[in-house]
């Protein structure tokens, strides 16, 4: 497959959107070589990310190539634009390999349901647009373009009767209900016939209905917080991203804010019935979103909470704790309580004890770091995390744990990009 280079003016004007700082062409054409490697291997790993993975642009994966090869050319050191052009070739290989495959088997059916139907051209239309040059994708779409058609207008034919059936004396729930339907149904007219010009009216027009129901679906979200529902408030917030992500992201920032403000208020709630360790999850994925003060402070203070509770009113109900968490497998809380008895033993026996409980961790430490580095081998890199996890918690020094668990986030990341 041909690549064609991508025009100087056209990178210069790349690095200045890559780059908020950056003024114009010439500040541009001042900096060095390296940095402006790196602002064009930004943008093609945002248009890969946010993109290709994200909304499905597949027309993105080219982009993406040609802002990594121009970083190249920078910088052939860009350790960024080295690694993801080798990973948007094993994508693109990928995807084509199985999106072919699938045409192929459903094209050999000698009858096929709608569903079926419309799976066999999309796999058509996915493996052209990942491998322009296949001669067999080409001819695919080609001798299915009949079939193709009468398939997207009858989603178009079956759009225009739902919608018709809208009125005004409908409960915002059932209006809802089938703009979402026919948002999905025009949605696939579009991807099946991208340049067909009635599918792109039809999808425009009911992306701004779908704008509606999330803008709506985002005003219900103080009464769900203010009964406690945050598990519904958590599944509304899942469903306003799917419908954001189908109308181009138009309210991202929002809804993030939103969740934000989910995850805040259900800590606040844990901690109002006292729920430290569930409160101090909820607070932690609040600070995941946005690092707050407020979220701070909360989850400072129910962590003191935690604390104070752990270590209990004396020394002995403190070793009371530990041994019961130790009994649970729970290291990491163990090691915890035991570092807050330690700051108050006051004699030789107690700090006895507390080593003597040490000595348990350590050789529980043993069989979890074992069983971590084991998952990792068997390249099970989302229970080798939580192991090693466990494990660096405790002592970030312990053999080889902390290099385990670098790369079995890695090898992790790699995995969900897919």
């Amino acid at each position: 497959m041909k690549r064609r280079l991508i025009p100087v003016w056209a990178l210069a004007a790349i690095i200045v959107a890559s780059c908020a700082s950056v003024g114009d062409a010439f500040l541009v054409s001042a900096m060095p070589a390296s940095e402006k490697a790196a602002a064009l291997a930004r943008t093609a790993l945002a248009l890969y990310k946010d993109d290709v993975l994200v909304r499905g642009d597949l027309s993105a994966l080219e982009k993406a190539r040609k802002h990594f090869e121009a970083a190249l050319r920078y910088d052939p050191t860009n350790a960024d634009a080295v690694r993801y052009l080798a990973v948007l070739d094993e994508y693109r290989n990928k995807e084509f390999s199985k999106s072919i495959t699938s045409a192929r088997t459903l094209s050999a059916k000698r009858s096929r349901g709608e569903e079926e139907e419309y799976q066999l051209h999309a796999a058509i239309r996915r493996a052209s647009l990942l491998a322009p040059d296949s001669g067999e994708a080409q001819s695919m779409l080609k001798d299915t373009a009949a079939a193709r058609l009468v398939l997207v207008d009858s989603y178009l034919a079956r759009v225009e009767r739902s919608t018709a059936s809208i009125t005004p004396a409908m409960s915002d729930s059932a209006r809802e209900k089938i703009y979402i339907e026919a948002f999905r149904l025009a949605m696939r007219a579009r991807e099946l016939e991208p340049s067909y010009s009635r599918a792109n009216r039809t999808y425009r027009a009911l992306r701004d209905q779908i704008a509606e129901v999330v803008e709506r679906r985002l005003g219900t979200l103080p009464g769900l917080y203010a009964k406690g529902a945050f598990e519904d408030a958590r599944g509304q917030l899942g469903l306003l991203d799917e419908l954001n992500r189908k109308i181009g992201g138009e309210f991202s920032d929002r809804i993030l804010a939103a969740r934000y403000e989910c995850y805040y208020k259900w800590a606040q709630w844990h901690e109002g019935r006292k729920e430290w360790a569930l409160a101090i999850t909820r607070a932690n994925s609040a600070l995941g979103i946005r690092r707050s003060t407020e979220a701070q402070a909360l989850l400072k203070r129910v962590s003191e909470r935690r604390d104070a509770e752990e270590r209990g009113a004396s020394f002995d109900a403190g070793l009371r704790n530990v041994d019961a968490f130790l009994a649970k497998g729970d290291v990491l809380s163990a090691q915890r309580v035991i570092v807050s008895l330690a700051k108050t033993a006051a004699s030789d026996s107690q700090r006895a004890q507390l080593d003597d409980r040490r000595k348990k961790i350590r050789t529980a430490l043993a069989g979890i770091y074992q069983n971590g580095v084991q998952a990792y081998r068997e390249e099970r890199f989302k229970d080798a995390i939580a192991l090693l996890e466990t494990v660096v918690g405790v002592d970030p020094a312990y053999e080889q744990a902390a290099d385990f668990l670098e790369k079995a986030r890695a090898k992790q990341a790699v995995l969900d990009q897919y």
